[in-house]
């Protein structure tokens, strides 16, 4: 799910230490390693936000796909196209 912009590929975990080291090690042989900048930007930005900034940033970007969504689905019954586009936002 992309909840804080789109396109930008971030994620944590929490995990037994055990586990942790685990995963760590395994990232290191899949991948080349999550980029530090993205990192330090979003970790900044989430304290800046704090929790109810973070969940006013998820209900905006809800409430924009929801209103792209209805344009879509306006576009394609004015082009006929309604009865093959369902719209569940």
């Amino acid at each position: 799910m992309q909840v804080l912009a789109p396109g930008l590929r971030l994620g944590w975990a929490t995990a037994a230490p055990a586990l942790l080291e685990k995963l760590i090690f395994h990232l290191h042989g899949s991948t080349l390693g999550p980029c530090a900048l993205s990192q330090v930007v979003v970790a900044s930005l989430l304290q800046q936000w704090g929790q109810q900034g973070f969940e006013q940033h998820v209900k905006d970007m809800q409430q924009g796909y929801a209103r792209r969504a209805h344009i879509l689905h306006t576009a394609a019954g004015q082009l006929n196209l309604s009865s093959s586009v369902q719209c569940n936002a």
